[in-house]
């Protein structure tokens, strides 16, 4: 019998506080402490907005941890895909401005692409709906264009990586993630607009929103304000792989604070830049060839959560993680900015936000009846063994066992200590799992002091495990 394990998420392992509903900023701070502990991140800054007010705006920990400066509302931290509602809401000027249509297919503006791509339209770049390959995901990238040092590229550089594949999928029929498409959206701002795309957003969007700290991206030592990125590993923190914002480009190379963001927010909630119909196509579930949607808009995931109707965006880049993310209908907001590839800023935002809209906790799933408590109970024995440092490796099975032994289980029994005791182990969920024949598919929710995780097993008809998963609660 073959298994590949479905994840093996240990070395990234993450977590979120569970913390009470009242929008304590005591209770704020000490979620966030908590989970930047547990979460290795040396600097995180957060920012709340009520109606369209801003609430709370702080940094905690240290935005260069050589140099000892503290993360503040003003540290400079990289965006990375937060990026993409700053390249999209520029396309949608140009769109009121009659110089791009949504409709437009590439070729009336970028003759010289590849054949296949050629008919792929504006709106299908801004929804990731194009079927353009993902440059990102393109086989040997992170060798090729990260380990290798910082390089400058030009846009068309970067879509030469992909160049010669074809579509992914028929324009139209399905929504999958493609930062080429947002290195397209730059060129054809650049081509539209007459200005390189990091001066025509500074020119239409920043300065008039008095987004002062908000540019692309630059390579050099950190400076004054400017958070450095970390990774963090079984060796411990370091300072993460530097790249040259000429490779993320209009999909990922912008930089900004807290604060510029909660200015962002503002001018949101008050329906600037932007004409209420571009907004609202802006935040409206794109539309698939076969009637169905896909929970995304122009440049902004469109979803539900606990189910409250939410816009957001998160961003991962070596040394960063970024998320935004808005409740229309409770009017709430909240921006966190990392410099820790290993810290799980969405989830802190989900945090976050339960601390001013009480329905998230509230809607919180529930714990289903365990047809099976023995399991649970040596499933529970085993991650407390994991915790303890005294994990056992003839509880999994190859390759598991390769996979997380030594180091790897090391590090989440440090992450899990560093939580907490074991105080609660709920099973979620259970079902198959494919591939596995026999095999069992068991969830729970792990409370670890006042952290909670989502841990998932699957576990071999003799009790072996094929696979396990520790994330935070979602």
């Amino acid at each position: 019998m073959s298994y590949r394990p479905f994840s093996a998420a240990l070395l990234g392992a993450t977590a979120a506080l569970v913390a009470p509903a009242a929008a304590r900023a005591d209770a704020v701070d000490d979620l966030v402490t908590r989970t930047m502990a547990a979460e290795h991140a040396p600097g995180v800054s957060v920012a709340v907005l009520k109606d369209g007010k801003l609430v709370k705006s702080q940094g905690y920990g240290l935005a260069d941890a050589e140099k000892k400066e503290p993360a503040t509302a003003e540290t400079v931290y990289q965006l990375a895909s937060v990026t993409k509602q700053f390249t999209a809401a520029g396309v949608l000027l140009l769109v009121e401005e009659g110089k791009l249509g949504l409709d437009d297919a590439l070729s009336k503006h970028l003759p010289d692409l590849p054949e296949s791509w050629r008919p792929v339209t504006v709106r299908q770049l801004l929804t990731h709906t194009g079927g353009i390959p993902n440059y990102t995901s393109a086989e040997g990238f992170v060798e090729n264009h990260f380990k290798k040092g910082p390089r400058e590229y030009t846009p068309r550089q970067v879509v030469e990586i992909v160049a010669a594949k074809p579509l992914d999928f028929p324009p139209g029929t399905k929504q999958e993630y493609s930062n080429t498409g947002y290195i397209l959206l730059g060129m054809l701002t650049e081509k539209a607009s007459d200005k390189p795309w990091g001066e025509f957003l500074k020119a239409r969007i920043f300065d008039p929103l008095g987004m002062k700290d908000t540019r692309v991206f630059e390579l050099g030592p950190t400076g004054t304000r400017r958070a450095k990125g970390y990774t963090f590993s079984a060796e411990g923190q370091k300072p993460a792989l530097v790249i040259s914002p000429s490779l993320p480009y209009a999909a990922g190379a912008l930089a900004s604070t807290v604060q510029d963001m909660a200015r962002w927010d503002a001018a949101l909630s008050e329906g600037k830049v932007l004409k209420p119909e571009s907004w609202k196509q802006a935040w409206t579930p794109v539309a698939l060839a076969d009637g169905k949607t896909a929970p995304y808009g122009f440049g902004w995931s469109v979803d539900t959560y606990r189910g409250l109707p939410r816009v957001s965006h998160n961003g991962g880049i070596p040394g960063f993680s970024t998320s935004i993310m808005r409740f229309p209908e409770q009017k709430t907001s909240v921006v966190v900015l990392a410099n820790s590839e290993t810290c799980d800023a969405q989830s802190l935002a989900q945090r976050v936000a339960a601390q001013y809209i009480p329905e998230i906790d509230k809607n919180a799933p529930k714990p289903i009846a365990d047809a099976d408590p023995k399991t649970t109970e040596r499933l529970r024995g085993i991650l407390a063994s994991i915790a303890a440092g005294k994990a056992d490796p003839d509880d999994f099975a190859e390759p598991m066992r390769k996979l997380l032994f030594p180091d790897r289980v090391v590090q989440a029994g440090k992450m899990l200590t560093a939580a907490g005791a074991l105080t609660a182990f709920d099973l979620m969920a259970e079902g198959d799992v494919p591939g596995l024949t026999g095999g069992r598919r068991r969830e729970y929710r792990a409370t670890f002091g006042a952290l909670n995780l989502r841990v998932v097993f699957a576990v071999e008809t003799g009790g072996k495990i094929a696979g396990m998963t520790l994330r935070p609660e979602q």
